[in-house]
């Protein structure tokens, strides 16, 4: 088993063939995980975290499973659960994309927690932590300039994994300061 960090909440596991199915796993399982193949992978998981430090007890992971002929990797994705409700927002352009930041940001100043924005398949998007009573006044102004995820914390996570991170943190903060007409 090769062990690979990849960020704070990120882990690579690779396992050859052999090691797969010293596992008793196969591909079919891995792809419809049953009770049984959760219990596996949650033991693998485990030995993984004892071996790298990766803390795997708390919270939920994405999983993301790649094979060839020789080996199976396995990316793991931590999915940060703050205070506040997370929303993913995909703008097609980059007006778009300034307008709902701009003015969400007018709305809400610093009160949004975490937000991130992200470059991926043509679109921005923007990740962003809400106070449960802003959601529904965020939602009102961004999906005047884009869409909402139904799923966001598998958008988040694949965002993360798949996407350009073109503001890391305070993306709304770092816009309004470029950007904004004040």
């Amino acid at each position: 088993m090769k062990l690979k960090r990849l960020g704070e909440n990120k882990l690579e596991i690779i396992l050859s063939a052999a090691e797969l199915a010293a596992w008793e796993l196969c591909p079919q399982q891995i792809k419809q995980p049953d009770p049984m193949t959760q219990s596996i992978l949650a033991r693998l998981l485990h030995k993984a975290s004892q071996q790298s430090g990766f803390p795997v007890e708390e919270g939920e992971f994405a999983i993301e499973i790649s094979q060839d002929e020789d080996q199976t990797i396995f990316h793991l994705t931590r999915i940060v659960q703050d205070q506040g409700q997370l929303q993913v927002f995909r703008f097609g352009t980059s007006e778009e994309m300034l307008g709902g930041c701009l003015r969400l940001y007018e709305r809400m100043g610093n009160k949004a927690g975490e937000n991130r924005l992200y470059w991926m398949d043509d679109s921005y998007y923007l990740t962003v932590l809400l106070p449960e009573e802003e959601v529904a006044a965020a939602k009102e102004i961004l999906l005047e300039y884009g869409s909402c995820a139904l799923h966001p914390n598998g958008a988040a996570a694949v965002l993360s994994e798949h996407g350009s991170c073109l503001m890391k943190e305070d993306a709304l903060q770092k816009l309004d300061h470029h950007f904004s007409r004040d």
